[in-house]
């Protein structure tokens, strides 16, 4: 993809490897910044609330509230719950990652 190589280019021009990386994560939060159109507090949630730099990327553009990995996961599974009450409870599991 373009991304990477602008990585490859950059440490190919002598670009230490972790501030190639770091601009392409830091573009990685904007991205995402700029395609929620901008707002004063992001609730975040999936793998990127395991990611300290894309976190603190994105907090140079807005307060984020990061609701953990397995948010989505959970609200699928009480969505199915809903249909199919045999499912049980939310697993302890999902709660506890």
């Amino acid at each position: 993809t373009y991304a990477v190589e602008r990585i490859m280019d950059a440490v190919s021009g002598g670009d230490p490897v972790e501030d190639a990386i770091g601009r392409f994560i830091h573009g990685l939060a904007r991205n995402a910044f700029d395609f929620t159109g901008n707002p004063d507090r992001l609730y975040l949630s999936g793998g990127f609330t395991l990611n300290t730099p894309f976190l603190e990327a994105l907090g140079r553009y807005t307060e984020v509230v990061s609701h953990g990995r397995t948010v989505p996961l959970a609200g699928l599974f009480a969505f199915a719950a809903e249909k199919d009450p045999a499912l049980g409870p939310l697993p302890d599991t999902l709660l506890s990652l």
